[in-house]
């Protein structure tokens, strides 16, 4: 994030606010409360949270009397009075910071029509995806597809609006930008996979920079790092399947007509054919295991470029089999066609954030993951150096063609790292930087090695 975006921040953080404490009634982790704690961040208010018992506190008299004849919250104290509904409180809130909530009429309305976009649009197909997620109301595959069908519909059309936009209203972070972000956040936590969010550049560009705000960090903290890689599905107790299958059987001993007995007619035996196991009939998730092996390969562009006299594969097989890596690189260098392949350092971009060893290996062995199509023509050398609680990633590769492949663009992990050509001509500078790393010594910085993976 630039300076320019944490310059905005600031000024948000500090310009007309009004130091006040306010008191919000809320049961534990309540995600709506999320969007109102990070107003409160930039309009400098101070929000009390005293305890609170839901089925008791919201059920007594006084609160349905004078708080909230619902029985729900949030539920703000403020010195005038009670607010309900998570939007309205923010909106609340956010009046408290100059600009947050506009710089005039236009601005705020522009505000609010984005807030109904949250809440109309993203909100209830959200509830209906991640609510069997966790264990509120039952999965139901057709509204399930129709809610993330509706969800791409409205992600197209916020994608297209933030390509020529850098927020959602006028120049600067506003309350629209805190809401919606904070409907989405659990959606990229939790189903918001690679693929789900590849198509959507610019909001996940829009939503990276918000959730990396100061403001909102201090609140829920959610790196790109951290991102949904694996979608999370709702699970189907057997019993209902079972349930399903007997009605099923049921209607269809109903509907089939009683046959008339024939007498029996003695037949010379005949052996039986052997049943084919194959043919015993297969549930749904079988079916679609098959279909995905019978779907064909799609052609690798990689493999139509010219031939190269550097075969990647021999250095590979010579880098695995010979201890002595300063042979095996040389081997590298006397046979290395620049024509044919490209050579790249990367840098992790939020290292700031790895402190932990296990989860710094497992960053790496999630892309590795991910890049499935690229071990006929790719090699790559990854190490984490630092200390014991601060990490560096960075890495050496080789890939083929002239520039960064495609397939490589086409992971979404890339975008997590700085890319940096080696041209050839400079090679010589170059070599001792790329032996450490091959030796797992040391990265760029000279920082010593405390683990890495290889890439072949």
């Amino acid at each position: 994030i630039n300076a320019e975006y944490m310059g905005i921040e600031k000024r948000l953080s500090t310009e007309g606010s009004v130091p006040m404490t306010l008191r919000l009634l809320v049961n534990k982790d309540n995600i709506r409360a999320r969007k109102i704690f990070v107003a409160a961040k930039y309009a400098g208010i101070t929000i009390e949270v005293p305890p609170f018992e839901m089925g008791k506190d919201n059920e007594s008299e006084d609160f349905l009397a004078f708080k909230n004849p619902l029985g729900k919250v949030p539920v703000l104290e403020t010195p005038e009075g009670y607010v309900f509904e998570s939007n309205a409180i923010a909106r609340y809130v956010a009046r408290k910071a100059k600009g947050l909530y506009g710089k005039n009429e236009l601005e705020q309305a522009q505000i609010d029509q984005w807030i109904d976009f949250s809440s109309n649009e993203i909100e209830p197909s959200a509830i209906t995806w991640l609510g069997p997620i966790f264990g509120f109301g039952t999965f139901n595959a057709e509204l399930h597809q129709q809610a993330v069908n509706y969800l791409k519909t409205a992600l197209q059309a916020l994608n297209r609006y933030l390509e020529r936009n850098t927020y959602l209203v006028g120049e600067r972070l506003s309350i629209a930008d805190i809401i919606l972000t904070s409907t989405l956040l659990p959606l990229y936590q939790k189903v918001f996979d690679p693929m789900f969010r590849k198509p959507y550049f610019n909001v996940n560009r829009w939503f990276e920079l918000i959730t990396q705000q100061p403001n909102f960090k201090a609140v829920v903290s959610l790196s790109p790092a951290a991102w949904c890689t694996v979608a999370q599905k709702a699970t189907v107790k057997k019993e209902e399947k079972k349930e399903e299958k007997k009605e099923e059987k049921k209607e269809e001993k109903k509907e089939k007509p009683k046959e008339e007995k024939k007498p029996k007619e003695e037949k010379p035996k005949e052996e039986k054919p052997k049943e084919d196991k194959k043919k015993k009939p297969k549930d749904d998730d079988e079916e679609e295991e098959e279909d995905v092996e019978k779907e064909e390969k799609k052609p690798n562009p990689l493999d139509n470029l010219p031939k190269s006299n550097f075969a990647l594969d021999a250095y590979k097989r010579e880098y695995s089999n010979n201890k002595d890596v300063a042979a095996s690189t040389q081997f590298l260098w006397d046979n290395y066609d620049p024509q044919g392949y490209c050579l790249f350092y990367c840098k992790y971009k939020y290292n700031e954030e790895n402190n932990a060893l296990f989860k710094t290996t497992n960053l790496i062995g999630g892309f590795f993951q991910r890049l499935e199509r690229m071990h006929k023509y790719a090699f790559g050398q990854m190490l984490i150096c630092g200390t014991e609680k601060s990490h560096d990633i960075s890495g050496f590769w080789i890939f083929r063609g002239p520039v960064l492949p495609d397939l490589m663009l086409d992971v979404p992990d890339t975008e997590l790292y700085e890319w940096t050509p080696i041209p050839w001509e400079q090679i010589d500078q170059h070599k001792a930087t790329i032996l450490d790393y091959l030796k797992w010594e040391k990265d760029a910085a000279g920082k010593p090695c405390l683990d890495g993976k290889t890439f072949k």
